[in-house]
């Protein structure tokens, strides 16, 4: 289909983003620090960017979700009201991991590696590693969540860190420097600057049925719920 209105939608981390593209254009992103819970602002703020360009959610051809790792709840409400809203509406859904979205820029980067390092509270980091070859980015580590110690054992040089949880990585610059001395450290706005958000290539997740999307969250306690649910 062409031509298609494209609402992508990441709430796994510290603000709400919301991407509203018209196929390869990018309409207008926000980026919202909720004051409100987010199953109260996420249907209000999805409208209001809709209603600023001229559509309602009729006019939706697809959905784009971040499925995490990142904050639990905020994941939760966000596929949920995905889900929702596609089921009700019949429009396509795709799930795609918050830790691919935010490598997603750095395609650039031929013959790095990079680590994108969320903060999951509890002393650790939500991580992947991934390397760039020929401008195209090969998830080479599983999404985890490890204490600092760790991660500095997984990664391979050079590398680029990044993400709200690289200053805990920092630290452990101080005590293992031999390791981490070809490492580059940057603290980037995890915003998006272009329409990457919604036209990523590769390691989409796009189901046949709404309802099978799942979250990622690589701790023991979201499996437990999972399967309870």
């Amino acid at each position: 289909m062409l031509n298609r209105l494209v609402l992508a939608l990441d709430n796994s981390l510290d603000f709400l983003n919301i991407a509203l593209a018209r196929e390869h254009v990018l309409l207008e992103e926000r980026h919202i620090k909720p004051h409100q819970p987010p199953s109260q602002i996420i249907p209000r703020e999805v409208l209001n960017i809709l209603i600023s360009h001229g559509y309602g959610v009729d006019d939706l051809s697809l959905i784009i979700t971040t499925l995490g790792p990142g904050s639990f709840t905020g994941i939760r409400v966000g596929l949920a009201f995905c889900k929702g809203l596609a089921s009700g509406k019949s429009i396509p859904l795709i799930g795609v991991p918050t830790l691919d979205v935010l490598v997603s820029s750095f395609s650039f980067l031929r013959g790095y590696f990079l680590c994108p390092l969320l903060d999951a509270k509890k002393g650790e980091v939500f991580a992947a590693l991934y390397r760039v070859s020929h401008e195209n980015i090969e998830q080479i580590s599983d999404y985890q969540a490890l204490k600092p110690a760790e991660v500095a054992r997984m990664l391979k040089t050079p590398c680029l860190c990044f993400g709200s949880g690289v200053k805990m990585l920092s630290l452990i610059h101080i005590s293992e420097p031999t390791r981490l001395l070809s490492i580059s450290y940057a603290v980037f706005c995890l915003k998006k600057k272009n329409n990457k958000l919604i036209h990523k290539s590769g390691n989409k997740r796009e189901k046949s049925k709404t309802q099978q999307l799942q979250q990622d969250y690589p701790r023991d306690s979201y499996k437990l719920y999972n399967n309870n649910n």
